[in-house]
């Protein structure tokens, strides 16, 4: 099991949350923050692919 770097109590289910990330240059993009169920250390941060599935179609859409 992984444990937390902050509290080191096992992580079984992290939390996960919807985030805007900045762009280096302007602009954001949707992200997923994954933290700690314990005491809410941001674990990771990855874009989100849900959100990118759903620009690549509406960019094909749009020809």
């Amino acid at each position: 099991m992984f444990k937390c770097p902050k509290c080191e109590k096992v992580i079984q289910k992290p939390n996960v949350q919807a985030v805007a990330a900045n762009i280096v240059g302007g602009g954001t993009l949707k992200s997923i923050a994954y933290t700690c169920s314990s005491c809410s250390t941001v674990l990771s941060v990855t874009p989100d692919p849900y959100a990118l599935k759903d620009e690549i179609v509406a960019a094909i859409k749009r020809g």
